[in-house]
């Protein structure tokens, strides 16, 4: 039986992991085996995040992204399955090993940086107590999480290829190139969602990170690139035709939303 690890520093990280993952939204539904309990799977949403018992929460992280749920769902119970994993570890999913797997099933290299550096951040403060106890569990899954993945495969570090999708708007359009004018570290590629543009399945595959202008977008990406998109994530920015009149402070707007899902800015864009 793993002993739970206590200490003020590994406190302190998780709160900052809860404060990381703060503006993820609570899913409103959440898939599920037909053999789960649906009162049981209605209850992860039906309290705050931290309210959740440790059953609760140990017995979905068991199954999570098997018999129930999604990545996004993961997105969001990561904080409270760190927390049980150095308090109570005691549940099938709260093993080191197996929450880098499930991480990497949730496609988390393409969460935003200040949530990949909170979960490495829980990880390496993990690692360090347990290496009391020779425990090797969170020095091994430290591993995992900091390995390079090769190309092409579904998780390859922070995003480097990045897919813009929107409508045909050359306002908007330019206001995007702007954006990425001073990435010398992404390749980035742009679409539109209409049934006979660009947007192909292997634009698709490419992408590690896809940015949707408007959530129209996302919900027509889902639906037509399905199966390319695996683990994918693809990022609402929200960003409707109703604030394209304004460059410039359209531009502003894309950095802020964009900035958080991208590592720290470089030189002139990569053609």
């Amino acid at each position: 039986m793993r002993t739970p690890i206590a200490a003020e520093p590994l406190a302190a990280a998780l709160d900052r992991a809860y404060q990381a993952f703060e503006d993820v939204w609570r899913p409103r539904r959440i898939e599920a085996s037909p053999y789960s309990a649906p009162a049981d799977v209605a209850a992860l949403i039906a309290v705050p995040l931290r309210d959740l018992t440790d059953e609760q929460i140990g017995a979905y992280a068991g199954s999570a992204m098997l018999t129930i749920g999604s990545g996004e769902d993961y997105n969001y119970f990561v904080p409270r399955i760190l927390e049980l994993a150095v308090s109570a570890p005691f549940w099938i999913g709260t093993e080191p090993e197996r929450i880098a797997e499930r991480l990497d099933m949730a496609g988390w290299r393409a969460w935003p940086a200040e949530q990949i550096a909170a979960i490495i951040e829980v990880f390496e403060l993990a690692h360090a107590l347990s290496e009391r106890e020779d425990n090797e569990a969170w020095g091994n899954a430290l591993i995992t999480l900091k390995e390079t993945r090769p190309p092409g495969s579904i998780c390859y570090g922070p995003p480097k290829r990045i897919l813009f999708v929107g409508s045909q708007d050359p306002i908007r359009s330019e206001a995007v190139k702007r954006v990425f004018a001073q990435r010398s570290d992404l390749a980035v590629k742009f679409a539109d969602t209409d049934v006979s543009g660009p947007l192909t399945s292997e634009m698709v595959a490419w992408a590690d990170i896809i940015f949707a202008s408007e959530k129209y977008h996302r919900v027509r990406i889902k639906q037509r690139f399905r199966t390319a998109l695996n683990t994918k994530r693809v990022v609402c920015l929200d960003v409707p035709k109703k604030h394209t009149s304004d460059e410039t402070a359209l531009v502003q707007l894309l950095q802020q939303k964009i900035g958080r899902f991208l590592p720290q800015l470089g030189g002139p864009a990569i053609k």
